[in-house]
Formats: structure tokens, C-alpha cells, sequence
């Protein structure tokens, strides 16, 4: 189970998890948040902010052996 405490602010750049790993991404837009895995979502920020920068993360399924 997470909370509100388990999110990790983000400031932009490489990837801070294995793309395997499952994640919740919140974006700069504060509408909602998204899931999935690492791999999917883009970490790094243009030069002008966008709606869709990731602004926090939090880590929902980090299990060694699910690398598919």
C-alpha cells in the first residue's frame, strides 16, 4: 500500500529506476496521475515546462524477478 508520503519530487533526467519497475508518474498538470512501467514514460524536460513533465514518482512493484 502506498501514501501521499511515498511520492519522490522530480526534477527531470535519466530514469531513476530500471524500466521494468512499475511506477505511478504524476505530471506537472496535477490532473491525475498514470501507471506503468518505467520504461514508458519519458523522465528528461524540455527547456519550456510542460503539462506532461513528471513532477513526482512513486515505485508500486520493484519485484526482482517481473522483468517482462
Amino acid at each position: 500500500m502506498t501514501t501521499q508520503s511515498d511520492w519522490i519530487e522530480w526534477e527531470g533526467g535519466n530514469c531513476p529506476v530500471e524500466g521494468w519497475v512499475t511506477v505511478e508518474v504524476l505530471f506537472r498538470s496535477r490532473l491525475g496521475s498514470s501507471e506503468g512501467q518505467a520504461k514508458n514514460w519519458d523522465w528528461g524536460r524540455e527547456p519550456t515546462p510542460k503539462s506532461y513533465d513528471i513532477v513526482a514518482y512513486r515505485v508500486l512493484d520493484a519485484k526482482a524477478g517481473d522483468r517482462s
